[in-house]
């Protein structure tokens, strides 16, 4: 059987667990404890592929609850930032681009309380057109999948006495929020520009 590896799968999925998987191998031996994998037997390297892309639906199965409580803090995700109004000055576009966007999706699917993004989403995606949105969504899901994986090592860093080795990966966390959120804001502009520009 031959699998090609899809941009979402690879981003989203396998990176995120790779780099778990490793920096969690570096401090176990750091410390002495467990020596989990072998990179230069090649047999060995396949297998940790397998086991990553596990571990990477793992990852992305607790990093769905992060991303919920990152968005409740900003009261809904970018594509309900049209009904809602975003907390600490975030917005998708001005007022003018704004009305216009939610125009054009009253017209199509009516008001009320929709959800706007997955339906403007579908159009896109059933005309062919979703290409450069997908890119997005896999680069949010990326820094959703390592924002989780270096909570963890920052948990591991702890646990196992690594002095102020926990201060890397706690840096990087708030470096992979601040991504995350803005590949968020960047999927949903783009769903709804290309929206806006369809017949």
């Amino acid at each position: 059987m031959n699998k090609e590896f899809s941009f979402y799968e690879f981003a989203g999925i396998i990176a995120p667990s790779v780099i778990f998987l490793f920096f969690l191998d570096f401090m176990l031996k750091k410390t002495g404890a467990i020596f989990l994998f072998d990179f230069s037997n090649f047999g060995e390297s396949l297998v940790f592929i397998v086991i990553a892309y596990g571990v990477g639906h793992v990852l992305q199965s607790f990093g769905y609850y992060i991303e919920k409580f990152i968005w409740l803090i900003f009261n809904g995700r970018p594509t309900e930032w049209l009904l809602k109004k975003p907390r600490f000055g975030q917005k998708l576009f001005e007022d003018g681009e704004t009305k216009k966007v939610l125009g054009k999706l009253e017209k199509e699917f009516g008001t009320g309380e929709k959800d706007y993004g997955r339906l403007a989403f579908t159009k896109v995606h059933v005309d062919g057109k979703a290409d450069r949105v997908e890119i997005f969504n896999g680069n949010f899901s990326l820094f959703r999948g390592l924002v989780i994986c270096f909570l963890l090592l920052m948990i591991v860093a702890v646990h196992l006495n690594l002095g102020r080795w926990y201060l890397l990966p706690l840096f990087l966390l708030s470096l992979s929020v601040i991504r995350m959120i803005h590949f968020g804001k960047c999927y949903a502009r783009e769903v709804y520009r290309i929206f806006i520009l369809m017949n």
